[in-house]
């Protein structure tokens, strides 16, 4: 239920977030990181999408450092400055 207690109105985060989780549909979410037993769902952007063709192209040679750009730190620019496309972030199978 997090995911949805983001899209309430008392959610101190960005409304293109809240936007976002409210329009996805059960197609809209991704599992990343299977390969570093680490799995996350997130709400699929172009960075979700980046992170999946890295993990793609490694294989079984992926390791967290690949992928740190798509996933470390991005939180304050999503959440708060509305930045969808800053890097993959979390997001329930609720928000569906």
């Amino acid at each position: 239920m997090g995911t949805r207690f983001i899209a309430t109105k008392e959610a101190p985060v960005h409304q293109n977030v809240k936007d976002a989780i409210v329009r996805a549909s059960e197609l809209d979410t991704r599992l990343v990181m299977r390969a570093l037993r680490n799995t996350e769902r997130v709400l699929n952007n172009a960075a979700s999408e980046r992170l999946i063709e890295i993990e793609r192209e490694k294989g079984a040679s992926l390791v967290i450092a690949d992928i740190l750009d798509e996933v470390a730190g991005i939180y304050p620019r999503v959440m708060i400055d509305g930045d969808m496309d800053a890097g993959a972030w979390s997001c329930g199978m609720v928000a569906v």
